[in-house]
């Protein structure tokens, strides 16, 4: 299971998408796991949690792009993705040089 039986262009496809959902998937993670340890009962219905995890996704993609590519399978590209959307906020940090 990977990338390397695809052309090219789905090549790319399938790893932006696979980079996108992962990072997705993390921040959403990030954000309901602190949102339901700071009491709130309602953090898995709160809309600007998935909005935020769609703004920044591509955000951290752009920070990570340079590790993922030179990987081949699929499932360690999403796991990368998924840890790095986790922490999204240090992601963010090193990627902007802000603090």
């Amino acid at each position: 299971m990977g990338f390397e039986d695809l052309s090219f262009s789905r090549i790319e496809v399938a790893r932006f998408a696979t980079m996108f959902f992962g990072s997705f998937f993390g921040i959403l993670a990030s954000v309901v796991l602190s949102r339901l340890g700071a009491g709130g009962e309602d953090a898995l219905l709160d809309f600007r949690a998935l909005l935020l995890a769609v703004i920044v996704s591509p955000m951290v993609m752009v920070g990570i792009y340079a590790s993922v590519v030179a990987l081949s399978s699929s499932f360690m590209t999403f796991l990368l993705c998924f840890q790095n959307g986790f922490f999204w906020e240090t992601t963010l940090q090193k990627t902007t040089g802000h603090k």
